[in-house]
Order: C-alpha cells, then sequence, then structure tokens
C-alpha cells in the first residue's frame, strides 16, 4: 500500500518512529494486511507487535520506515 500525501517523506529507524505519521502501510506477510495504515500515527502497541515479526514485515526497508517529514 502507497498513498501520495501531499507533504514530503523521510526514511527513520523503526525502533525510532513512535508517535510519527506513517507514510506507506506498514504489515505483515502472510497475510499481507496493514498493522499500520498510511496516515497512521505509529504507537508503541504496534511497534511491539511488529518488532517481534521483523522477518515477516513489509513497509520496511534495512529497519527504515516512510514517515510523514
Amino acid at each position: 500500500i502507497e498513498l501520495n500525501f501531499q507533504g514530503e517523506r523521510e526514511q527513520i529507524p523503526f525502533e525510532k518512529a513512535e508517535g510519527r505519521v506513517c507514510y506507506d502501510g506498514v504489515g505483515l506477510y502472510p497475510p499481507g494486511v496493514p498493522v499500520i495504515l498510511p496516515g497512521e500515527r505509529i504507537d508503541s502497541q504496534k511497534l511491539d507487535f511488529l518488532r517481534s515479526r521483523l522477518k515477516l514485515t513489509f513497509g520496511l526497508e534495512n529497519g527504515m520506515v516512510n514517515v510523514v517529514k
């Protein structure tokens, strides 16, 4: 899932993303369903959930996540 916001995006470490607004969807594959939707504020519960399943996570690049700048 990718949503084109009117703002810019930046990549930050996934571990430091709490409180930031997600630019692209981040989730688990399978089943391919986003856990964090584009435009959603990233909270600690979702970070913890995904942290334990990083090998199955889509939407991250080398431990980095796209957030709204």
